[in-house]
């Protein structure tokens, strides 16, 4: 009789073991397309970057030629003044759409959060976990650049309009020197959001292939 009970135990044991794992293998098999969806939701994330930083280096061009034009070509300041600003509109334009993109990623992403108390194995748990925090964390150093961006395109277009009024001195140095900060700014808020870009690609190419 005591054999018996032993081995129902056994058998019990072993059929909670299979039920756990079949649970994971589905959990985790909803986690990898929530993953793909955020992915897929991404796509275009790139290509408005790209065209952003194609109108910055028009941007610096045109700064570069307003800055050099000689006294009295007030036609021509006009005129590259106006180029520029339409510029720094179509930034913002590209930068809305950016963060759309963003934002339709997020609404994806956050769906995983449910998924990972379903997962029995602590280790796969802990891993998913990690994944979700770096995501989370990519997300809110993007605000952190849509923001400061923002701020820099309204300062930049301040600075032009400054320039076509013939504004010189520490009025114009203010606003130069804000629009500098402002940029320093964007570089160190990008290099963290690269950096958890590549942290969140690491972990889940790891997952994804495991």
């Amino acid at each position: 009789m005591r054999k018996i009970r032993n081995f129902l135990l056994l058998f019990f044991s072993i059929l909670c073991l299979c039920l756990s794992a079949c649970s994971d293998d589905r959990v985790e098999m909803k986690l990898k397309k929530q993953l793909h969806r955020t992915f897929q939701a991404e796509e275009d994330f790139l290509k408005y970057q790209e065209e952003i930083l194609v109108l910055e280096e028009e941007d610096v061009e045109l700064y570069e030629d307003i800055i050099s034009l000689p006294h009295r070509a007030e036609e021509k300041l006009i005129h590259l003044v106006e180029q520029a600003i339409q510029g720094v509109h179509k930034r913002h334009e590209l930068l809305q759409k950016e963060r759309e993109v963003i934002e339709a990623s997020r609404e994806e992403f956050k769906k995983i959060e449910k998924l990972l108390p379903k997962l029995s194995s602590k280790e796969k748990r802990k891993q998913y976990q990690s994944l979700y925090d770096t995501m989370q964390a990519r997300y809110e150093a993007y605000e952190k650049i849509y923001t400061t961006y923002l701020e820099s395109l309204q300062e930049t277009e301040s600075l032009y309009e400054q320039l076509a009024k013939g504004v010189e001195g520490e009025r114009l140095q203010t606003t130069i020197d804000q629009v500098n900060r402002l940029y320093n700014d964007l570089i160190k808020q990008n290099e963290r959001f690269n950096k958890l870009t590549k942290e969140y690609n690491y972990t889940k190419k790891e997952l994804v292939d495991s």
